[in-house]
């Protein structure tokens, strides 16, 4: 049996367990840690990657939301299926807040209600809109 040996210096291989074991939260770059903190001071009893992967989807949420909104006359099921996403949002918000009562901090419980209630704004808004579309003002 022949051994073999790496090729360089052994820290520059890339089977070195040392290059590729994932870092420890702490060496991540300062604006993803912020979850983490925000999770304690809410009461979120959820591993905070749910508050981080929650604000990655928003910005995808709202690039849709614009898109759907610099269009004329946009197509009704495409509203439609926007709504639905705001309506399962709070749904969602709503169910949280219930299963975690007990561990939300009152800040925590505020915010998590607070946008769930903002949410729903945005929902009659969408709906006057829809409206709107389907029966247009004659002139």
């Amino acid at each position: 049996m022949v051994a073999v040996e790496p090729i360089g210096r052994p820290e520059h291989d890339c089977l070195d367990p040392r290059r590729t074991a994932p870092r420890p939260p702490h060496h991540l770059p300062s604006r993803y840690r912020l979850a983490e903190p925000l999770s304690q001071l809410l009461g979120w009893p959820l591993p905070s990657a749910h508050l981080t992967a929650a604000g990655i989807f928003l910005l995808f949420w709202a690039a849709c939301n614009y898109a759907i909104g610099k269009i004329a006359r946009p197509a009704l099921a495409l509203v439609w299926l926007n709504i639905a996403g705001d309506c399962s949002w709070v749904l969602v918000s709503i169910v949280l807040a219930s299963v975690h009562a007990s561990t939300l901090t009152p800040l925590g419980m505020a915010l998590l209600l607070g946008q769930a209630a903002g949410v729903g704004l945005v929902i009659a808004t969408k709906l006057a809109g829809v409206a709107r579309l389907t029966h247009p003002l004659s002139a």
